[in-house]
Formats: C-alpha cells, structure tokens, sequence
C-alpha cells in the first residue's frame, strides 16, 4: 500500500471499462486542514469542470469516459474521501448507490487507503439521479 490520499470520485459508465472510477486525490501530506479533518481542496463542480474544458483527446488518453464531456457533474454516483485526524480513520462519504463492496473495494484501492481504518456513510450532498447497472461492474 502506497500513501494514503483524500479526496473526490464519480463512478460514470464507459463503454471500454464497463464502470469507471474517475477521481482527483489528495496525498494526506499535502490535504487540507478542515476542522477536526484532512480534505481535498477542490469540490466536484469545480474538478469536473476542469476535466470538461480537457478536450476529447485527453479524455482518451487518461482513461475517461466521454460522457464527463457532456453530462453534468451530479448526474453520476459520487463521493469524497476526508481523514479525521483525532480517530485516525478514514471516511468515505458516497451516493448509497455506491454501497457495494465490489465499489468500495475499488474505491479504497485507487485512494491507497488502509481498509481497517476506513468507514463507509452516506451523504445527503452525494445523490445522482443515475441508476449503475450491475453488470458494468
């Protein structure tokens, strides 16, 4: 296991990957001081934007689905990763949708975080309208 990060993801349907985690981190290092936590600076509207502005070249060449091209941020499954440093766990704030262990699992890799310290809740900010298939898992 490598260092472990905070910070944002989607789940968004790809036709070469069935579902990709598409996602921005944060080394815990370099987060962001917010309250009691470790976050990552920037939020889902603004990361999102950046990826639409990247041009489908680029898209292809990272791995992400195009669909982030034409679709609004909130209209996939998201969540966001923060570390609470007095309890020195991690949280894992996610759509409910996302509340499968094949997701999570996923998730808890791409981050390097460490599994016994990590739980999962819900998110009242974290609700798409998209429904996952599961056979693009």
């Amino acid at each position: 296991m490598g260092n472990p990060h905070v910070g944002i993801f989607w789940f968004v349907p790809d036709e070469a990957a069935g579902l990709a985690l598409v996602c921005d981190r944060t080394p815990l290092p370099q987060a962001e001081l917010y309250g009691d936590c470790l976050t990552h600076a920037k939020g889902h509207y603004e990361y999102w934007s950046e990826l639409g502005a990247m041009g489908e070249a680029a898209f292809r060449r990272q791995g992400i689905p195009t669909a982030v091209m034409v679709c609004e941020y909130e209209e996939f499954p998201r969540g966001r990763i923060v570390y609470h440093v007095p309890d020195n766990r991690f949280t894992v704030y996610a759509d409910r949708k996302l509340f499968a262990v094949e997701l999570i699992t996923r998730v808890i890799a791409a981050f390097d975080l460490p599994a016994k310290r990590c739980e999962v809740r819900a998110d009242g900010h974290y609700r798409s309208p998209r429904h996952l298939e599961r056979r693009n898992w």
